[in-house]
């Protein structure tokens, strides 16, 4: 049965390929194709797709007269060797079938991706005052003593305690804002030196005291104010992408194999 799904998928994958090249191939006038190689064409629309591809990569790339005929070689050479390949039947080996499949769900997902994005950066503002804030707190490296449990009685208790006193299970840091990768961290980072405060996080319970505080020295401010802005609308655009993904999935019907999930688990 799983074999028969993937068969079908490629057959699908396979037609709809054909079905796209048929339609360029019959919309291409012969005046487009640069060159061709055993009879297959080279269209003007691969070309500038390439050049494209090349200049979002370079920015100081030049369409020189040699790189002109670079380009053209290149696509020559592209052609030759997936009539080679398809000469040698390796376009039906098991191998190129997932990485088809897999290259045409990564490039759906990136363009879902990027049309959303463009979608919410529409509405995303950041004011001089958001800006301001990120540059203070990449000013700071912080180190933090903890103490979890997922007793809330006894952290709570802890907070009467005088910091020295108390028997830190770890040392987290000095880390500075860009090291944080959980949202987490970023409520905890918030915390001045000697503050001490109890976080929750799913059902554990964190007691946090920042033992220590560095000052980083940044250039200024007005250097930094461009990146940083740009910086945080794209933060903005990961988040209400997020809001939108989990949307998506709160409508969604998802089962997990908790069996299949338990032996994975085990496994690592």
């Amino acid at each position: 049965m799983r074999k028969l799904i993937q068969i079908m998928i490629v057959t699908i994958l396979a037609a709809l390929v054909a079905l796209s090249a048929y339609r360029i191939y019959v919309k291409r006038p012969k005046c487009n194709v640069i060159a061709t190689v055993n009879k297959e064409p080279v269209y003007v629309d691969d070309f500038k797709r390439s050049v494209e591809i090349n200049a979002r990569r370079n920015p100081a790339y030049k369409l020189t007269r040699e790189a002109v005929n670079d380009e053209v070689n290149i696509l020559i050479d592209k052609k030759l060797l997936i009539q080679e390949a398809k000469a040698r039947k390796l376009d039906s080996s098991g191998h190129f079938r997932d990485t088809i499949k897999n290259f045409w769900e990564q490039t759906l997902i990136r363009e879902l991706m990027e049309f959303e994005g463009k979608k919410a950066a529409l509405n995303i503002e950041v004011s001089d005052a958001e800006v301001k804030d990120l540059y203070d707190k990449l000013a700071h490296r912080k180190t933090f003593q903890l103490v979890k449990s997922p007793d809330k009685i006894f952290i709570t208790t802890l907070m009467s305690t005088k910091p020295a006193s108390i028997k830190w299970q770890k040392t987290i840091g000095p880390m500075g804002y860009s090291d944080i990768s959980s949202k987490f961290m970023l409520d905890v980072f918030k915390l001045k030196k000697a503050d001490m405060k109890v976080f929750k996080n799913d059902d554990e319970y964190y007691l946090f005291y920042v033992s220590g505080d560095e000052k980083v020295t940044l250039p200024l401010f007005e250097e930094m104010r461009s990146g940083l802005k740009n910086r945080l609308l794209e933060e903005k655009k990961q988040e209400k992408f997020q809001v939108w993904l989990n949307d998506i999935r709160s409508k969604a019907s998802i089962k997990v194999n908790k069996e299949v999930l338990g032996k994975l688990n085990d496994t690592h």
